[in-house]
């Protein structure tokens, strides 16, 4: 029975320093979670623990209903794909695929048979006879991907596979890993460090910060309700503001949400109407450049870590022009300064 994976309390150390701290996740079969989070925060960690490759102090990780912890790689029923394809030399393409069914007892025309298959599936039957050598880039990642298919898993881990690739190339393998993913129902699990690459491979998005997952949640609400300052500096949720005791966190700028009062803000002759000062707060801005839209005339401006553009009169502003920019306090969560 499938039942997706789950993370339970895990702790892995290595070298003496605490790497998985406490780490809980579930992923409903089926599902595709992606990971994110800055460098050394634990991700692949957490994936290698998964598969197996690296042991754990604590915890408890169960795959389908059963608890694979103390198992060794080959008895968990997962694919994994890693960053480098990380194939055989010496071996071709089609023997590198068959490499995992040696454990089974299969012939060797059945092994070679099924890798075949699989080969076909992803696209580089063609190349079955190449050495790696002879691949090109996106060539070795598709045989590395057939590889950890050819044992029918139900559980693919995929380690920043698509980072190595070009542009065109990595959306062609994302819309493949995607296709390959819905076929055979499996349940994906995939670390990255690109926002959008998450967004796609991911149907939600869990964010690990100093060996913690700190968020697990659609790529919608962590961009709209971010749980810390440190999610919505991964998510790219908005830009931040330093307001007292308080640290805010600006979600957008929505054109039809913000306006613009000369500075300083909020004199006796320019400010707006109570209700409407309530419900706004006043970031200082400089005017950056100005331009002829389709509509009239935009200005760019310049704020605390972020930009806007604002529809204005001709005339109303010019360059280098210092304004205070009115944001709709609904577009705006707060944290206490300091908080991460």
């Amino acid at each position: 029975m499938k039942d997706g994976i789950h993370i339970d309390g895990v702790r892995v150390t290595l070298g003496g320093r605490r790497v998985l701290d406490d780490v809980s996740l579930q992923v409903d079969a089926g599902a595709r979670v992606a990971i994110v989070g800055a460098s050394g925060v634990g991700k692949t960690t957490l994936l290698r623990a998964i598969a197996g490759l690296a042991p754990i102090d604590a915890g408890q990780i169960t795959i389908d209903g059963r608890a694979v912890s103390r198992l060794p790689p080959h008895q968990r029923r997962l694919g994994m794909v890693f960053q480098e394809p990380r194939l055989l030399p010496h071996l071709s393409a089609l023997d590198n695929v068959a490499l995992p069914l040696r454990t089974r007892r299969m012939s060797r025309a059945a092994r070679r048979r099924a890798a075949w298959n699989v080969l076909e599936r992803v696209g580089v039957s063609h190349r079955a006879t190449g050495r790696p050598r002879e691949l090109s880039g996106g060539e070795q990642q598709r045989v590395a991907l057939a590889r950890a298919l050819v044992h029918d898993p139900t559980v693919l881990i995929l380690d920043e596979p698509l980072s190595a690739v070009d542009a065109q190339l990595r959306g062609e393998l994302q819309q493949l890993i995607l296709s390959i993913q819905r076929d055979l129902d499996m349940t994906m699990l995939l670390v990255t460090h690109d926002r959008n690459e998450a967004s796609t491979l991911g149907a939600s998005t869990a964010v690990m910060v100093d060996g913690r997952i700190v968020q697990h949640a659609p790529h919608t609400e962590l961009a709209l309700r971010p749980a810390t300052p440190d999610v919505a500096r991964l998510i790219g949720s908005g830009f931040m503001l330093e307001a007292g005791c308080k640290l805010q966190v600006v979600l957008g700028l929505a054109p039809d949400r913000i306006h613009w009062v000369p500075a300083p803000a909020l004199t006796e002759s320019n400010s707006p109407e109570p209700e409407t000062s309530t419900n706004h707060i006043a970031v200082s801005g400089r005017v950056a450049r100005l331009r002829l839209g389709a509509g009239g005339w935009i200005a760019s401006i310049e704020l605390s870590g972020a930009a806007a553009e604002l529809a204005v009169t001709h005339g109303s502003l010019t360059v280098n022009d210092e304004l205070d920019v009115l944001i709709d306090r609904t577009l705006i969560i707060e944290f206490e300064a300091g908080s991460r």
